[in-house]
């Protein structure tokens, strides 16, 4: 069939790769109690003193309200601190 639009005819091929692309972790669960989704996202965080390295994500609920993350947004811990105190020799 001939081209009418004077375009060239083009093929787009995918790039090969070895799998450089990967997910975060997130995780996506619905609530069938309550009918809520929730969606979860892993921060990865550096080890701390003594190899400590605590597990932190952003959650999303379709039935939280307003936060300091956003609409639907929170923390799955209650609060973050951080101590700056040296221990004593």
């Amino acid at each position: 069939m001939a081209n009418k639009s004077n375009n060239s005819n083009q093929t787009i091929t995918l790039p090969q790769g070895g799998g450089a692309l990967h997910g975060i972790g997130e995780t996506f669960a619905p609530d069938l109690h309550t009918g809520t989704g929730n969606f979860t996202v892993p921060i990865a965080l550096p080890p701390g003193r003594n190899g400590f390295q605590p597990k932190l994500s952003l959650v999303y609920s379709t039935g939280n309200g307003n936060s300091p993350f956003g609409l639907g947004w929170g923390l799955s811990i209650p609060g973050v601190s951080r101590k700056t105190r040296r221990r004593a020799s």
